[in-house]
């Protein structure tokens, strides 16, 4: 399944019941649904925020949602600033010291990481692409 986002804040609940309505259409259980909502409210969420070098800039950001094999593949595209999220994220953030303390970035990929079950980025044809991996268990 194919779908499309604008680069804005009202995208995300659209995402939300794209993700509802696919998950019901292919019998997805609850827990794998709430997992991939997390995740790629994440990502669109930072496609929006920081993908464009100005807000006049037009983003494309497109998904595609596949189920093969027991598992879920999200798909995200943008046409954004080249951005690996991947690429030096902290191992292991510091969930315990305060927000304060922390360094800005980081959580977001880790959610990623515990969530999904696989993650991978590559830059291909001038686009961003992040694709999710989640098992059907």
């Amino acid at each position: 399944m194919k779908l499309f986002y604008k680069n804005n804040f009202s995208s995300l609940t659209k995402l939300a019941s794209d993700i509802e309505a696919y998950s019901i259409q292919n019998n997805i259980p609850q827990a794998v649904t709430y997992a991939l909502n997390l995740c790629l409210d994440e990502v669109l969420t930072n496609i929006i925020s920081y993908g464009r070098k100005n807000k006049t800039q037009d983003c494309q950001i497109e998904m595609d949602l596949a189920t093969s094999d027991n598992q879920v593949i999200a798909t995200m595209r943008d046409t954004g600033i080249p951005f690996n999220p991947l690429e030096n994220a902290p191992d292991h953030p510091n969930l315990r010291s305060t927000i304060e303390d922390r360094n800005v970035g980081g959580l977001g990929v880790y959610f990623l990481e515990q969530y999904m079950d696989k993650v991978e980025y590559k830059r291909e044809n001038n686009q961003n692409v992040l694709t999710l991996t989640k098992l059907i268990k």
